[in-house]
């Protein structure tokens, strides 16, 4: 398998979304990824961190439970990188 069919086979879940104080974060990757690195980072609209966490993919499913209860109300956006590649999606905390 090459890098960009690697890459594509990352598959991630986010909920709940909106959410008030625990987001889960389930990440789905193939065989070629375990092992690899993974960098969770949480930014409001002005590009402030508000989070910023590493893990090591330590099998095909893995899930993070992160706490945002002293994240302020707002829009967000979850930046998700995996092997140089980066995944954004829209957080909104009540």
């Amino acid at each position: 398998v090459d890098r960009r069919q690697r890459q594509m086979c990352i598959r991630d879940r986010l909920y709940p979304n909106p959410v008030d104080s625990r987001l889960t974060i389930e990440m789905f990757v193939n065989e070629g990824q375990v092992g690899e690195g993974a960098s969770i980072k949480l930014c409001d609209l002005s590009g402030k961190t508000w989070t910023n966490l590493t893990t090591n993919l330590q099998s095909n499913y893995q899930w993070l439970d992160i706490d945002l209860s002293s994240v302020p109300k707002g829009f967000y956006v979850l930046l998700l990188q995996i092997e140089g590649s980066t995944f954004s999606r829209k957080i909104v905390k009540n």
